[in-house]
């Protein structure tokens, strides 16, 4: 047993030392669109997307990223939520959080004696998806005259969040400081909300334009 654990160790040690030294930036911007799929359209629509990582090597070659992304939702809708006493409907927040760590393969490529880089990208962290509680109102209520002069009344929630696992699978290509990639995402809010219809929505896909700096 002592054995298996010297070679173990060793190899820890030892491995880090013989991976190759990738030249790359240290920071990564990220913007484009967000398009939901499926059940998932149905709660939220095409949504503005930055994110921003801070870039390391891993030991096996990879380049990780580490950081975070707010998707802009312009078309939110109703979905209905099940609470401890009451079923209501309600609508998302205009904006929607995840925390990432994004692993990318390098390759490089050559097209009409041009060379590029190809990722192959595999992400993993958690999504906030904020909504109003409506069972539990704050004490903020407010009035105004729209522009037909009729008196609005408006009545402040507080918020909760759909948490739910994130994962992405996505391809890219990049020259330079710039590049473009396309990402499946899978964002099961079911797993950890009994409190959401089964059919909720768990799919969508991201166009986005990088920039490394």
């Amino acid at each position: 047993m002592k054995k298996y654990q010297v070679v173990v160790l060793f190899l820890l040690v030892i491995e880090p030392l013989f991976s190759q030294e990738i030249n790359f930036k240290k920071f990564k911007i990220e913007t484009g669109v967000h398009m939901p799929m499926g059940n998932l359209a149905d709660k939220i629509g095409l949504s503005e997307e930055l994110g921003l990582y801070y870039r390391m090597q891993s030991s096996f070659d990879d380049i990780v990223d580490l950081g975070f992304k707010i998707n802009i939702l312009n078309h939110t809708k109703a979905f209905t939520y099940f609470d401890r006493d009451t079923i209501y409907q309600t609508n998302s927040k205009d904006v929607n959080l995840s925390f990432l760590t994004k692993i990318n393969k390098h390759y490089d490529v050559n097209f009409l004696n041009k060379d590029f880089i190809m990722e192959w990208t595999n992400g993993f962290g958690f999504n906030f998806l904020l909504f109003d509680d409506k069972e539990r109102i704050k004490n903020e209520i407010y009035s105004y005259t729209d522009d037909d002069g009729n008196l609005v009344i408006n009545i402040e929630n507080d918020i909760k969040s759909l948490i739910s696992p994130y994962f992405s699978q996505g391809i890219g290509i990049s020259k330079g400081n710039f590049g473009f990639s396309v990402n499946y995402i899978f964002t099961p809010y079911n797993w950890l909300s009994k409190r959401i219809e089964k059919n909720f929505g768990n799919s969508s896909i991201t166009y986005l334009i990088t920039y490394k700096l």
